[in-house]
């Protein structure tokens, strides 16, 4: 999943042994290779046997922040998957911390890099959550009911400028 950032200088990949792979970044022109994080034995797999209709699983991966600076990433503490975000120079920040059980995958940061949108499952449900960064508060963006889920968040290109 090899995933050029934003300014073109680095390729973002998950690399290791099968089911314990952890992001690193390399040069583009293929030097310079780094692991990032560790995702501290998260597979990295979402597996959606919990809800119906979903009968494969979906790799769950870090993206990059819009600025080329920093990777958005999922890894494991306790019993938990909590989100992170670490800077290119291997400094891990921790995004969430939540009850003990819960889940958070696919992160995507907003095209400013203010906010961050990712699935949260919490009290057996899967939901969206928009996280504003310079805080960390979060608030809940959906209100599903139990055997349903919420998997794959994006954010909404921005509008062209008007002409007139």
């Amino acid at each position: 999943m090899p995933s050029w950032s934003p300014d073109g200088a680095w390729v973002l990949i998950v690399a290791g042994e099968h089911y314990d792979c952890h992001p690193h970044v390399v040069r583009a022109d293929g030097t310079g290779l780094k692991k990032l994080a560790s995702r501290n034995g998260y597979r990295g797999v979402i597996d959606f046997l919990d809800v119906y209709d979903f009968h494969d699983g979906s790799s769950d991966l870090p993206v990059w922040a819009p600025d080329s600076k920093s990777v958005f990433y999922t890894a494991r503490v306790e019993k938990n998957v909590e989100l992170f975000r670490v800077a290119l120079d291997g400094k891990p920040e921790q995004l969430t911390d939540t009850a003990a059980g819960s889940m958070h995958y696919h992160p995507q940061s907003s095209p400013d890099g203010k906010w961050v949108v990712y699935g949260s499952k919490r009290d057996s449900v899967r939901q969206l959550y928009v996280m504003r960064l310079r805080d960390k508060k979060e608030h809940r963006i959906t209100d599903l009911k139990k055997g349903h889920a919420a998997m794959w968040a994006s954010w909404q290109p921005r509008a062209a400028p008007s002409k007139q």
